[in-house]
């Protein structure tokens, strides 16, 4: 029985490509995938016969599958007999150059800020948009047979003794209707189920690099606000019978809650950190957490604790007391501040993840 979708993938990435095969089957669509559909014997046969009698193929680029010639043939034959190719991108492994020559004008499905569930949905989008267009009966020659349209009707006789009838125009089919992509905009592609001809760039390498770095970045940056105030808590039982910075009393106790609260942002850091490298999706989400927590904590005990700086300077030293231990806290806050001018100020996908999540 002829399939909707052909989904190709490397036998490393099948947990992917089963969660891919499962919401196009949800949505109502015919879907073929290796294991789960392979006869008994003839098994390159099976995949070759798929591929002709599919309407789309769905192939999975990740590294494991640039380097798989199973799916390189399985794309090969795909483009030879003129099926729809949608990638689905796993992570940002440039493509190879026999890929890319199959792959130049097809619309790449990448992870945006939404993670695989925005990613699903542009992909289930694509294919109502492609498998409408497409015919069902206009396969290869091993598929079904097309319907020919039936021959028009002769034209009447001729009265005799009057001029000959005219024949009728044959009627003219209206155009399907456009749909509408998620902007709003009309997407054009062509009646012959070709994909669109402006492609989606590729990923940069530099693009490709920001979680590790970010990641790094924010594990020393927390590991520093824990290892601190886990030492200014070591401390706290003679903070309650010696005057520590001067600050005897209620304001001791202030500055045990705000070292509480920087250990816990603290550990937040170094959590967003290590999701940054995984690529995990909620890299994004808990920086900006992190980040808008931490920046008002800073501020208030940084004005907290310049007060008290000042108060213990000598006098004709206690402003610039106050200002050293403002620019000090605003050296500790630059790095949050730079993330909520990252993540704020500009889209950044997660173009490298994992099969499992």
């Amino acid at each position: 029985m002829p399939r909707d979708v052909f989904v190709s993938h490397s036998h490393e990435d099948h947990a992917f490509a089963r969660r891919v095969c499962d919401h196009i089957e949800k949505d109502g669509f015919t879907c073929w995938i290796a294991p789960r559909d392979t006869p008994a014997g003839h098994f390159a046969g099976a995949i070759a016969r798929e591929i002709r009698m599919c309407r789309v193929m769905v192939v999975v680029i990740s590294r494991h599958s640039i380097a798989s010639a199973h799916v390189m043939s399985e794309v090969a034959q795909a483009f030879k007999g003129m099926r729809t190719i949608l990638p689905v991108r796993l992570d940002a492994t440039p493509l190879s150059d026999d890929l890319e020559h199959y792959l130049v004008n097809a619309h790449q499905i990448e992870p945006g800020l939404d993670g695989e569930p925005g990613m699903f949905e542009e992909l289930i989008f694509k294919l109502r948009q492609t498998l409408s267009e497409a015919p069902a009966a206009a396969r290869t020659k091993t598929g079904p047979a097309a319907v020919p349209d039936p021959p028009p009707s002769p034209p009447p006789p001729p009265t005799p003794g009057g001029p000959a009838a005219p024949a009728p125009w044959p009627p003219v089919p209206a155009p399907p209707p456009m749909p509408k992509s998620r902007t709003g905009s009309a997407a054009v592609t062509s009646a012959l189920n070709t994909p669109p001809l402006i492609p989606r760039p590729l990923t940069g390498a530099g693009e490709a690099k920001w979680p590790l770095i970010i990641g790094i970045i924010s594990i020393v940056y927390g590991a520093i606000a824990v290892m601190c105030n886990i030492f200014f808590l070591s401390i706290l039982p003679m903070t309650l019978e010696e005057d520590v910075l001067g600050a005897p009393g209620g304001l001791t106790v202030f500055h045990s809650l705000n070292a509480v609260a920087d250990l816990i942002l603290g550990a937040a850091f170094v959590t967003s950190g290590v999701l940054a490298i995984k690529r995990h999706p909620m890299t994004r989400k808990l920086h900006l957490i992190s980040s808008w927590a931490m920046c008002p904590v800073l501020l208030v005990s940084g004005i907290y604790q310049g007060v008290d700086v000042a108060g213990a300077a000598p006098a004709g030293e206690d402003v610039l007391s106050f200002i050293g231990t403002m620019v000090a806290v605003l050296v500790f806050a630059s790095y949050p501040i730079f993330l909520l001018v990252w993540f704020l100020g500009g889209r950044h996908t997660l173009p490298e993840r994992r099969g499992e999540n």
